[in-house]
């Protein structure tokens, strides 16, 4: 079984820069927070996702359709310390770090940022392991042999300078020589300008208060990567002509940014997620250096089978399985939900927790009430263990997913956070209502927008935004562009009701088109009467209604249904979404 239930989602971003004539594209691949994580980790997708080997073949992939690509990590890579998942012993952990670096050299990486992980095991043995490794490792802050603060990378048309950012204070906890970050930053700027660098990417290690003094202080940064996504905000913002992306930790998703570049500047972006599922193939020479397994969270779970890592880390290591013992669990959902069923959570929890057999209970029995009440459940489905489930073997290292219930302590709930839930029970019903929570500039928005531009029933729904509010500050993925969209919104429903459908068809084609104006007046609306409400308080008001139930149920994405106030769905792309849509407008 893996190491948690919840996934541990690997970051990777894709970042493509396209000239104004589309005549050439620069792809920038960003990986980073890795922590010696090489091998696939099942995840809340219920599949095994990412790995080592995986991750080279997309890069491959992407190097070879892309004939001007540049490959960098954000650090954070290196095995061992309180972010590794399956952190085990000193040797080896330092054998997953020195693997890590040759997978890297196989995929042709172009630069590594120097992180705190880098560090685990001193700098002499980072500075001797960079002298093997061909990769520059950069840092422009911490000077340690090796390290480069920046580099200048051709390819095609494009010079890009590529920076390295290293936590602040790292100097003095390793008695390193360290430069105050914004002027390191700054001046490696001024001399990749020199070099003829027209995209500056800053690789950042620094925390959510130092990047955001960087990006005040600092000008000519066109995108910063790196430190850790915040839990239930979008893994991407636009800050001023800045795009800040952040790496999930570990390696199961890739992220792809098509940025099109207007006279050197970035006019547009879109963020596509690509995941390193079992479909993915495997890059050779990268399964070659690998060992079978670390641990017994690298043996691939076998539904019904425990996997055990024998020899782990050696040329000779082997996954050795045994028949597991069942272990009970209960699952209350209700049978007359039309659009979600339990044999997906099921088939993961099988393969996640050999042994687990299912009672189920229909919602609606009185049996399942009582457990409902007796155990203060809020939504369903509901996943119920025995408390002999702690003295399981897994128990241990995934306590935090499982959560005492009842009085007193008689059982335990797997966290609705793992399970997914479908049916909250604490909310109070509002019949016949549907809000759609949409992030407008997210790529599958458009198709949803002109679905129910065209489906009579769309009056029925209620669109909300997917934007957070903190103190009096809205925020959005896609910066303050993607905000004024919203309140421009707004204004057009108040002010000209159902047209408001027409300007979304017309705006879903471009919605980060800055031309809003020209397609107000195409469908008949007045954009100074839009702008003069989308800026008055009522309109700042309005939206922070609309926002609401957005920040309270902690949406991050999109496209997400919430039906009478009490099942929610996310919708799917393509015609599975659009079909379930239907059928709910239709209930």
């Amino acid at each position: 079984m893996t190491t948690t239930l919840r996934s541990i989602i690997g970051g990777m971003f894709i970042l493509c820069f396209a000239s104004v004539s589309y005549a050439e594209k620069l792809s920038v691949v960003i990986t980073g927070n890795t922590h010696g994580v090489l091998y696939p980790s099942s995840g809340e997708n219920r599949r095994s996702d990412g790995g080592a080997a995986r991750r080279n073949a997309m890069i491959k992939e992407i190097v070879s359709a892309e004939k001007n690509c540049i490959v960098v990590d954000t650090g954070e890579g290196f095995a061992g310390g309180m972010f590794d998942p399956i952190s085990q012993n000193q040797q080896l952990d330092m054998k997953r770090s020195q693997l890590l670096l040759q997978t890297m050299k196989i995929a042709g990486y172009d630069a590594y940022a120097l992180g705190e992980a880098e560090l685990n095991f001193g700098p002499e043995t980072l500075s001797a392991w960079q002298r093997e490794f061909s990769v520059p490792i950069l840092s422009c802050n911490i000077a340690l042999a090796g390290v480069r603060p920046y580099i200048v990378k051709e390819t095609g048309p494009f010079k890009v300078g590529i920076i390295g950012v290293s936590p602040e204070g790292m100097g003095m906890k390793y008695k390193l020589s360290e430069t105050p970050f914004v002027e390191a930053v700054a001046q490696s700027i001024r001399e990749a300008r020199k070099q003829g660098a027209t995209v500056i990417v800053v690789l950042s290690n620094l925390n959510e208060e130092k990047n955001a003094k960087l990006l005040k202080e600092t000008e000519g940064i066109d995108v910063i990567a790196g430190g850790m996504p915040v839990p239930g905000a979008n893994y991407y913002k636009k800050e001023n002509n800045t795009y800040v992306v952040k790496p999930f930790p570990g390696e199961s998703r890739v992220i792809r940014a098509d940025m099109q570049m207007d006279k050197g500047r970035v006019r547009a972006v879109s963020f596509n997620q690509l995941t390193l599922d079992p479909g993915q193939k495997e890059d050779a020479n990268t399964k070659k250096i690998l060992p079978a397994c670390f641990s017994d969270e690298n043996c691939s779970a076998k539904e019904g089978w425990i996997g055990k890592c024998e020899n782990g880390g050696e040329p000779s290591s082997q996954c050795l399985y045994r028949e597991a013992r069942a272990i009970p669990a209960t699952l209350i959902t209700d049978f007359r939900q039309k659009f979600y069923k339990t044999e997906l959570l099921q088939k993961w929890l099988k393969k996640n927790i050999p042994g687990i057999t299912f009672e189920e209970l229909d919602y609606a029995t009185p049996q399942a009430k009582e457990l409902v009440r007796r155990m203060h459940l809020t939504s369903l489905p509901a996943v119920i263990f025995d408390r002999s489930v702690a003295s399981e073997p897994f128990f241990a290292a995934n306590s935090k997913h499982f959560m005492p219930v009842g009085e007193p302590q008689q059982r335990y709930l797997l966290d609705p956070a793992v399970s997914g839930v479908y049916l909250f029970l604490d909310r109070a019903r509002k019949e016949n209502t549907v809000d759609l929570f949409v992030s407008l500039f997210e790529p599958g928005t458009r198709e949803i927008i002109e679905f129910l531009a065209a489906d009579k029933n769309r009056k029925r729904i209620n669109l909300r935004f997917i934007i957070y509010e903190k103190d009096g500050q809205f925020s959005a993925a896609g910066g303050t562009p993607e905000v004024e969209e919203a309140l421009r919104i707004t204004a057009i429903e108040v002010l000209y009701g159902d047209k408001v459908w027409e300007y979304l068809r017309s705006r879903a084609e471009d919605m980060k088109s800055s031309w809003w104006t020209k397609t107000a007046r195409q469908t008949g609306m007045d954009p100074v009467k839009i702008e003069e409400f989308a800026t008055s308080a009522k309109a700042k008001s309005m939206l922070q209604s609309n926002i609401s139930p957005c920040n309270e149920l902690g949406i991050a994405r999109g496209p997400v249904i919430l039906v009478d106030n009490i099942r929610i769905y996310a919708l799917q792309k393509g015609s599975a979404g659009q079909q379930l849509l239907k059928s709910v407008l239709k209930e």
